[in-house]
């Protein structure tokens, strides 16, 4: 019997132990209310302000998010006002006096967020008078991307006044009135007075309010009125402009024996000779952002002296003076080629240094182990086409042998070999294009053909009337029919310039993308407005 009360003593320790566990407590439901403002003072849409400070009174403690950048006032003050979080209350300070007679309208953006989830105050606008009167004009509209058309988010548009305005006023001061464009592109402007303005509209990329030269920009020719209501839905087309004058010489310079570099900024055309020296090659290279490069080849008369060239781009004729370094180390001789093969494609082959000089018999082209007779296409000294008739559902094998060519240097290359599997035609699509221009048209357009992501044109015509443009054996897909209004026929979209008044040309979208699968034919109309 005393055994078994011991047992029962250590049972119930055990129950009481278990009972007595510290567990977590249970969080609750997750807050995903935003913070509701309780009053304001002075009172929104107030007139006659004169205070130096306004308040704002929420029903739960706030944080405040990058106020400085978020919170937008307009028009813009000199002096950055000071925001101060006081628990449920936000202030803020005004650091100059207010200009008479005029409404302001500030916008808190996403600035407002509870203290404890950071739930977001939308949509939350004040407005206040230093006169008798709230001004209720208005501009609405969008920002979109000139050679995309996609929507604009977190663009400044900006309001200025028609009178001294000139080129610098971007640059020089803010505007007086302004809001930014939301995710989609959308921008609206209130609370304005009956005044005439200019609209500009530009990615603050600095957060100074102000344009700097090589942020994205759009704007109108025309002045616009508030009252007027033909200036509501407006469409602005930003782009990026000009870095430079096009056709300018960025950097020239000589690393490597007899190569020359010249870094030009958007070329259209050029030619660049060297004076009293041996022949001479250039190889041109696309780069990013407009800026070019080309590469001369040349050997000059001594070394360690200035070098002169001739050159004519863009229309200018200048003269171009390099001081040539006594290098010795060569570049090798490189080449690169086409790894992947369709249908429609030709065999390209890109070399670093200018080629001088080809054997033939170290090139070998062979179907199924049988040598095919092809035939080399001479672009230049830096590419090489291979030519021959492929047939569907065949494995080729390209053979450069070492010593297959002899570069500037004297350099010889070495092997390389590639084999291309050709599909099936029934693997591709056939796709026929009906295009029709307006009779009205003055201008050539320029047709692309790009990828769903448009990352790749894959094909671009020059269309200047109405035409069928038949394409055989396109890799299956979804693509986009995009065409430009080629306004002085260069054959490129070009860019806007704010300071001649010239807008970007314009760019469209066929409505519909085409689907192209495998062993389809399809057809489709393109009418260009």
């Amino acid at each position: 019997m005393r055994n078994l009360l011991i047992v029962f003593i250590l049972l119930g320790g055990l129950i009481l132990v278990s009972c007595a566990q510290i567990v977590n407590p249970n969080g609750g439901e997750r807050d995903l209310k935003a913070p509701q403002l309780l009053n304001t003072s002075p009172k929104n849409l107030s007139t006659n302000f004169t205070k130096n400070s306004i308040q704002f009174k929420f029903n739960e403690f706030i944080q405040l998010n990058n106020p400085g950048e978020q919170i937008i006032i307009s028009p813009p003050l000199e002096s950055k006002p000071e925001f101060i979080n006081k628990g449920r209350l936000l202030e803020i300070k005004l650091k100059e006096l207010l200009l008479p007679n005029t409404t302001y309208t500030i916008n808190f953006g996403n600035a407002i967020g509870d203290n404890k989830e950071n739930n977001l105050v939308k949509d939350f606008v004040y407005v206040l008078s230093t006169g008798n009167i709230i001004d209720s004009n208005y501009i609405t509209g969008k920002v979109e991307n000139a050679f995309t058309n996609k929507p604009e988010n977190d663009i400044t548009v900006g309001l200025y006044y028609t009178e001294g305005f000139n080129d610098s006023t971007i640059i020089k001061h803010k505007p007086i009135y302004m809001a930014k464009t939301n995710e989609n592109g959308l921008f609206n402007i209130k609370n304005l007075p009956g005044n005439n303005f200019k609209i500009i509209a530009f990615k603050d990329e600095n957060k100074n309010l102000k344009k700097e030269i090589n942020e994205p920009i759009a704007f109108l020719n025309n002045i616009i009125n508030p009252i007027d209501s033909n200036n509501k839905n407006l469409t602005l087309k930003l782009f990026k402009p000009n870095l430079y004058k096009p056709g300018k010489v960025i950097d020239t310079f000589n690393r490597e024996p007899d190569k020359f570099v010249f870094i030009i900024y958007k070329p259209s055309y050029v030619s660049i000779k060297p004076k009293n020296t041996n022949k001479s090659y250039i190889k041109y290279i696309k780069g990013n952002q407009d800026i070019d490069t080309f590469y001369l080849f040349t050997s000059t008369i001594k070394t360690d002296s200035l070098l002169k060239f001739n050159a004519l781009i863009n229309n200018n004729t200048s003269e171009i003076i390099i001081k040539q370094k006594v290098i010795n180390k060569l570049n090798k001789p490189t080449f690169t080629v086409t790894k992947q093969l369709e249908l429609n494609d030709t065999i390209k082959i890109n070399f670093v240094n200018p080629i001088v000089k080809i054997d033939t018999t170290r090139i070998k082209l062979l179907k199924d182990s049988i040598n095919l007779a092809y035939k080399f296409l001479q672009i230049n000294n830096f590419e090489l086409h291979v030519t021959y008739p492929k047939e569907e559902s065949s494995t080729y094998k390209l053979i450069l042998n070492d010593s297959a060519f002899i570069d500037y240097y004297n350099q010889y290359s070495k092997q390389e070999k590639v084999v291309y599997v050709m599909k099936a035609k029934k693997e591709y699509a056939n796709l026929i294009l009906h295009i029709k221009v307006p009779k009205s048209s003055t201008h050539p357009f320029l047709l692309q053909l790009l990828s769903s992501d448009e990352k790749i044109v894959n094909y671009q015509f020059n269309i200047t009337n109405n035409q069928d443009i038949n394409l055989d054996n396109v890799v299956p897909g979804i693509y986009k029919v995009k065409y430009i209004y080629d306004a002085n026929s260069n054959g490129i979209w070009d860019t806007g310039d704010i300071n001649t008044n010239t807008q970007p040309e314009k760019v469209k979208y066929i409505d519909q993308t085409i689907t192209l699968k495998a062993y389809w034919d399809l057809e489709q109309s393109v009418l260009i407005e």
